[in-house]
Formats: C-alpha cells, sequence, structure tokens
C-alpha cells in the first residue's frame, strides 16, 4: 500500500492538502497460457502488451512452473480532503511545522 500526498497552494497563501490511499490487487485466472521461458524472454514485449490486456500465463522453465505473471490493477482512494476545511485549508507554516 501507498500513500499519496498532494500540495498545492491556493489564492490565500494556504496550502490545500490531499491524502491518497493506493493499493494493488491481482486477479487469479484459471485458464493461465503456458510458456516456455525462452519463449517469454526472447518475446517479452509481446507478452507485456497481452497482460495490460488482461491476460495471464504461467511460465515454465525445464518443464516446471517457473513463475506467473498476471495483470495487477491500481485502486485510488481518497481518504482526506484538506482543502475543503474552514478557511480552504492550512497555512503553509502549520503544515511545515507539522512535517518536522
Amino acid at each position: 500500500m501507498k500513500v499519496l500526498i498532494e500540495l498545492s497552494a491556493s489564492k490565500n497563501n494556504k496550502v490545500d492538502l490531499k491524502l491518497n490511499f493506493i493499493y494493488t490487487y491481482t486477479t487469479m485466472n484459471i485458464k493461465d497460457q503456458i510458456v516456455p521461458f525462452k519463449e517469454f524472454r526472447l518475446n517479452a514485449p509481446k507478452y507485456i502488451k497481452a497482460l495490460e490486456a488482461g491476460a495471464s500465463f504461467l511460465v515454465m522453465k525445464r518443464s516446471r512452473p517457473a513463475f506467473r505473471l498476471e495483470p495487477v490493477f491500481e485502486v485510488w482512494e481518497t481518504i482526506g480532503d484538506f482543502s475543503k476545511l474552514r478557511g480552504g485549508g492550512i497555512s503553509a507554516k502549520k503544515l511545515a511545522k507539522a512535517l518536522q
């Protein structure tokens, strides 16, 4: 999980602060396409495009599963928007003091 902090200056010399959580999750696909490792290594750009389109792959090395490739989807969720505080945000001095 990541936290994204957005800061912007407003007209009244106050800083608008917005916090977002970013978390990732993966999907499980029962019908993975089986790909030999050498094929994956030689044609990686082709498989990356297929991943972006939603495909998933099981990469085999010496007839054994080496790793699985599956798409990752990011979800952004706003957890706090301080620009909506009374007065249109917090002052830059208060923010700098709180961050020290």
